[in-house]
C-alpha cells in the first residue's frame, strides 16, 4: 500500500470513528449529511468498506477470521439494497447492534456474513425512520436556490421593465410595485429628475395617498388606512412617487410614439 493511500484511509477511518461518537439523535439529524455510498468515488467505497468489516468484526468479537467469500456476499448485499446509507451509518448501525438499541438483538454465531449485515442494517433503517418521525427531522438537505447570474439578472430586470411598460399602454396605470423598475431606470441613466421635481411629486404623492385614505369606506376602514398610512408614511409616498414619476415619463414615450426598450441596454 502506498503511503499516500495508507493516509487517505487512516483519515477515513478516523472521520467514521469520529462521527460514531455522537449521540443518537444528533447522529440521526446529521445522516442527511453524510456522502451516501453510491455516490462515493470506487476506490473510496472499497476501501471504506474493507476497513470497516474489520472495525466492525473487531468491536464484535467475532474470533472466526473473515472469509472472502462472505466479505463478496455482502459487498453484493449492500450494492442491491444499501447503498443509500454511507459509511458512517454503516458503523454506527453496528454500533447500535452492540449496544441493545436494535432489537430484538441479532445474533451473529462468531459469523459475520451477508445475512448477519442484513438483519442488522435493515434494524437500522428502521430506527431512523423512527428516530426521524419521533423528533420530526428532516429526511433530506434543503436544496439551496441557485443564485442567479448577472446577465440572468439583467435578463430578469429587462423583460420586469418592458413588461411594466406594456401594461401601462393598456391598462393607464402601473399595477403592483414599480419602484424597482423606477430605481433600475435611474441607475442606467435612462430617468433623471431634479431633487426639485422629486420635492414636487413627494407633496402630489402624500395629498394622493391621503385622500385616497379617506374615499368611499366606512368609518372604520377609514381609520384604519389613515393610521396605516400615518405610520408608514415616508415609505408608502416614496414609492407613490417613484410611480408618479414613472408614469409621468412613460406618459412622455407614449406621446412621441416611442418604445421603452430603445433605452434599455
Amino acid at each position: 500500500m502506498s503511503e499516500l493511500l495508507k493516509v487517505e484511509n487512516d483519515q477515513l477511518l478516523q472521520n467514521v470513528i469520529k462521527t460514531s461518537e455522537h449521540k443518537e439523535l444528533v447522529f440521526a439529524k446529521k445522516t442527511i449529511e453524510f456522502v451516501k455510498l453510491r455516490d462515493l468515488p470506487e476506490q473510496t467505497f472499497k476501501n471504506g468498506l474493507a476497513l470497516l468489516f474489520v472495525r466492525i468484526v473487531n468491536l464484535l468479537g467475532i474470533k472466526n477470521p473473515l472469509e472472502k467469500v462472505n466479505i463478496d456476499d455482502i459487498k453484493t448485499l449492500i450494492n442491491m439494497r444499501f447503498l443509500n446509507l454511507s459509511l458512517e451509518e454503516i458503523d454506527y448501525a453496528f454500533k447500535l447492534e452492540r449496544f441493545g438499541v436494535l432489537t430484538p438483538k441479532t445474533q451473529h454465531y462468531q459469523n459475520f456474513n451477508a445475512s448477519y449485515v442484513s438483519e442488522v442494517l435493515t434494524k437500522y433503517k428502521e430506527w431512523l425512520k423512527q428516530t426521524r418521525v419521533n423528533n420530526n427531522l428532516q429526511i433530506a438537505p434543503v436544496e439551496k436556490q441557485k443564485e442567479l447570474t448577472q446577465d440572468e439578472k439583467d435578463l430578469i430586470m429587462y423583460q420586469a421593465v418592458l413588461d411594466c411598460f406594456e401594461n401601462y399602454k393598456s391598462n393607464g396605470t402601473i399595477i403592483g410595485i414599480s419602484s424597482h423598475i423606477y430605481q433600475h431606470l435611474c441607475d442606467i441613466n435612462v430617468v433623471s429628475f431634479s431633487d426639485q421635481q422629486k420635492k414636487q411629486k413627494y407633496k402630489v404623492a402624500k395629498d394622493f395617498l391621503y385622500k385616497e385614505a379617506g374615499l368611499n369606506k366606512s368609518y372604520f376602514k377609514k381609520v384604519k388606512d389613515l393610521k396605516f398610512l400615518q405610520k408608514n408614511e415616508n415609505t408608502l409616498v416614496i414609492d407613490q412617487a417613484k410611480k408618479m414619476l414613472l408614469e409621468d415619463f412613460f406618459n412622455k414615450l407614449i406621446a412621441k410614439n416611442t418604445h421603452i426598450k430603445q433605452f434599455l441596454k
